[in-house]
């Protein structure tokens, strides 16, 4: 199509584009959004100079766009592109039906608009971001001509080492006073003590998970398994709900790996293995908790049990088979 001047042709490409942009919001009936965590497997540098400048006709639109036009255009698909496992997700599916948690699980590809971060920063580290899904059925909005709908902002990179310092910077004074209490009286074995002071936090609803955690261990220390049980019950619920972050991620699955030690040593096989179980329903992420419940000896209590001989075999089945 010709045009008799720029002028006709610079609104033809401006009506395109907000054609493009009323068909998307039209098609879009989904989006996702919210804070998720993401362990980074690969980062590229996006190079749109280059990737726009191909003969590829999906590009034509940029290069029919006036000068300024396309150069902010290029401009707002500079950055970084990130591949990872969503480890931890708060994001919401907004649509027919409102899903939490959404992504949880899922390999993604998300793109960081340049100066939120760096593949230098991100690079095999989990990073805590705020993620939006951009519509891309039917129009060019950042980043969908890299094949992605995702857009992440707000970077943070965790430090998983350090996720339990980040748990206690959270708490008042008051419970940091009494950690120290507890830490001291573990440092000398007094688990008696310990176990005092945390339900003293416990008792005042200050008892973090990582705090429940620690209580429950202790409990299992002292071979009293049913004391520990609120606390693993409580665990287990956020574990199962995946309402857990970062900061005490290793709590919450610990905590759900010592509630089917517990169960065991109590003889519920049957809730013990249902527990196990659900560590097979990701088997890559839970490699560690599977190949332990197959050698702990606190599992010896159910060892011989009908639905625990079941559960090993297909525990050694996932284990065998190569991870997706």
């Amino acid at each position: 199509m010709k045009f008799k001047s720029p002028a006709l042709a610079h609104l033809f490409v401006i009506g395109l584009t907000f054609l493009g942009a009323q068909n998307a919001w039209a098609v879009c009936m989904t989006s996702i959004k919210g804070p998720v965590a993401i362990a980074v497997k690969q980062c590229v540098v996006a190079t749109p100079d280059q990737t726009f400048a191909t003969r590829d006709s999906k590009y034509n639109f940029i290069r029919d766009l006036p000068p300024e036009n396309r150069k902010k255009f290029i401009d707002s698909y500079r950055g970084i592109l990130v591949t990872g496992n969503v480890a931890q997700s708060q994001a919401i599916r907004d649509g027919i039906s409102e899903e939490k948690g959404a992504l949880v699980g899922e390999d993604i590809v998300g793109f960081i608009p340049q100066g939120a971060g760096t593949c230098e920063q991100t690079s095999g580290r989990t990073i805590e971001v705020q993620l939006n899904q951009s519509c891309c059925d039917g129009g060019g909005a950042t980043p969908c001509l890299y094949d992605t709908s995702y857009v992440l902002t707000q970077v943070k990179v965790t430090d998983t080492r350090a996720s339990g310092r980040a748990a206690a910077e959270k708490r008042s004074p008051e419970a940091q006073a009494i950690y120290g209490k507890v830490a001291r009286a573990l440092n000398v074995r007094d688990l008696k003590t310990a176990a005092a002071e945390l339900e003293l936090l416990r008792n005042r609803n200050e008892l973090d998970a990582n705090g429940q955690f620690q209580l429950a261990t202790i409990y299992r220390e002292m071979d009293k398994c049913p004391k520990a049980m609120p606390m693993l019950e409580s665990l287990q619920k956020i574990f199962e709900s995946k309402t857990y972050w970062t900061d005490n991620e290793a709590a919450v699955r610990k905590g759900s790996f010592l509630y089917a030690r517990c169960l065991s040593m109590l003889g519920k096989s049957s809730e013990a293995v249902l527990i196990l179980q659900g560590f097979l329903v990701e088997k890559t992420r839970y490699r560690k908790e599977i190949k332990d419940s197959l050698f702990h000896r606190d599992f010896g209590y159910i060892r011989t049990s009908k639905s625990y001989m079941k559960y090993k075999a297909s525990a050694e089945r996932a284990l065998a088979a190569p991870d997706n």
